[in-house]
């Protein structure tokens, strides 16, 4: 769902504006590359070519900045104004009204600054949209998130065999030692002949078959 549209008009404006938030805004304007040096603020961006270089440098799509022509004369600031309002802030869900226009047409101090900071603000709302609702971005988690899987069911597999042949050996430790048991038993069964009398061998030799077969069952 589109945003409503934010006009800005001057009862909107602080004057001046806090010194904090404006050492802010400045900081962060000097990260952005402009066609030309900041001298004088307020003049520098009365004609409109540096706010629309501003909006370009997060969304180079939006703005066609072949459209904005540096001037000094009022008509075509007001001009560049208009088409800014037409073309890009109404696709920031924004509207600088004309008697803000005005005023920073005229340089007059901080009005360009608190324009700028709702410039700023809607900018980010709208690069926060972009990311949540953006389908390459979505595409993109995505197709990554399988290639993660597969590489973790690898891992388990991998590890599983690593298991399961840890499993087999443990089986085989065990039956060593049970099956020596049994050959053990085994041998005790003629000593039981020589040794003791027919009747009561015969009646022992039975149990011990019997234990030799506990031994081997796993």
């Amino acid at each position: 769902m589109t945003p409503p549209v934010l006009v800005f008009r001057l009862i909107d404006m602080e004057s001046p504006p806090n010194e904090e938030v404006l050492e802010d805004l400045y900081s962060w304007i000097d990260t952005i590359k402009l066609s030309r040096p900041k001298k004088h603020f307020c003049r520098d961006f009365s004609d409109g070519v540096l706010v629309a270089e501003v909006v370009s440098h997060w969304f180079p799509r939006l703005v066609e900045l072949h459209n904005f022509v540096p001037c000094s004369n009022v008509q075509h600031k007001k001009s560049n104004w208009a088409l800014l309002n037409r073309k890009v802030f109404s696709k920031l869900s924004l509207e600088i009204a004309d008697d803000v226009v005005d005023k920073i047409i005229k340089a007059e101090p901080y009005v360009i600054e608190q324009v700028l900071m709702k410039v700023r603000s809607k900018i980010y709302q709208a690069k926060t949209h972009q990311e949540d609702r953006d389908p390459d971005r979505v595409n993109e988690l995505m197709n990554d998130q399988p290639e993660v899987d597969q590489q973790q069911h690898k891992g388990q597999g991998h590890h599983k065999g690593q298991g399961q042949q840890r499993e087999v050996h443990s089986n085989n430790d065990d039956i060593n030692p049970k099956a020596g048991m049994c050959c053990a038993v085994l041998s005790c069964i003629p000593v039981l002949h020589t040794c003791i009398p027919h009747e009561l061998s015969v009646n022992l030799t039975e149990p011990f078959r019997l234990l030799t077969l506990v031994f081997i069952t796993p």
